[in-house]
């Protein structure tokens, strides 16, 4: 069930590693001895040294090429940094341990692999993508709102939502006090009184896509996430999980552009100035338009002249 390639089982230092000096706590909870809190412990009752100076302040820097930490008297050696990618089938939780004694997304990882944490989360019902790595870093760099990552999903919903409520979806609904916004939607397919779309979020607030499509009268049947950033799920099969290559890792972080917010493939429709010219050029409304035609030629516009009014009288 699992895929991976022992080869390239644990991938090369973390890029964030070398431009950021982590925390004493973080590093030593990355190395392996225990959770945050349990590290902190540690650090407390003066079990640790930093190039031989006991280290009690949690927010002293450790550069990790530099100096040399040791703990009971022994180094601790950073270990290289490990990224997964699993395609969580429905019916998994996005939790180590599950009170409701569910299955989690865990149980298809080996034990080893069990102190990986995941990159947020999908809800029991959704599928698709996740992402887990013990790299905090690059894990914050791929959820925080602020560094923009886009996630990509294909959704079913009941119905077929028309353009001015994909519109309304980009807008914004309140839902519970607050407002969810899609940064955009496709119509791919409709049939069966049902509609599948990709649809694309920035921010992804607690199961967002749901509430918003609720909010809109269309419920969610079916929620896949399909890339995060620039990089795809691909063919990997359900409930199967793999290493991430060294050049996959910065793909996560390279959201491809977004040309226009809502779209139907059938009927792709351009802003009203540019469809006159380019029908006027050729256009075929089955094809999609090249980008340089929606950009409308800039126009400047010069004060106008003020008349002069002669108030003598003439005579």
């Amino acid at each position: 069930m699992h895929q991976h390639d022992e080869r390239s089982s644990i991938a090369a230092a973390s890029p964030w590693e070398a431009r950021e000096n982590p925390r004493i706590n973080a590093f030593l909870a990355a190395a392996g001895l225990g959770s945050r809190r349990g590290v902190e412990r540690l650090i407390a009752e003066g079990r640790v040294t930093l190039n031989g100076a006991v280290v009690r302040d949690l927010a002293t820097r450790v550069h990790p090429a530099a100096d040399r930490v040791e703990c009971d008297g022994r180094p601790v050696v950073h270990a290289k940094r490990r990224y997964a990618l699993v395609n969580k089938p429905a019916g998994y939780a996005c939790t180590r341990n599950d009170p409701q004694a569910r299955r989690t997304v865990y149980d298809l990882l080996p034990a080893d692999l069990h102190t990986l944490a995941h990159a947020g989360r999908l809800d029991v019902e959704s599928e698709g993508m996740l992402l887990l790595s013990d790299d905090g870093g690059w894990l914050h760099a791929v959820t925080h709102p602020r560094h923009g990552t886009r996630k990509e999903y294909e959704v079913v919903v009941r119905g077929i939502p028309n353009r001015e409520t994909l519109a309304r979806a980009l807008r914004g609904v309140e839902s519970r006090g607050e407002t969810l916004r899609l940064e955009s939607a496709t119509l791919l397919a409709t049939g069966a009184g049902r509609a599948t779309l990709a649809v694309r979020l920035r921010e992804g607030k607690n199961r967002e896509i749901r509430r918003v499509f609720g909010a809109l009268r269309h419920e969610v049947l079916r929620l896949v996430r399909v890339a995060i950033g620039g990089l795809p799920l691909g063919a990997l099969k359900p409930g199967s999980w793999r290493w991430l290559a060294p050049e996959e890792i910065a793909r996560c972080l390279q959201s491809p552009s977004i040309t226009s917010a809502v779209k139907t493939r059938e009927n792709p429709r351009p802003p009203r100035a540019a469809a006159t010219r380019a029908v006027r050029r050729g256009w075929n409304p089955r094809e999609s338009l090249p980008e340089k035609q929606f950009r409308p030629k800039p126009r400047t516009f010069a004060p106008a002249a003020r008349r002069r009014v002669d108030f003598r009288k003439k005579g």
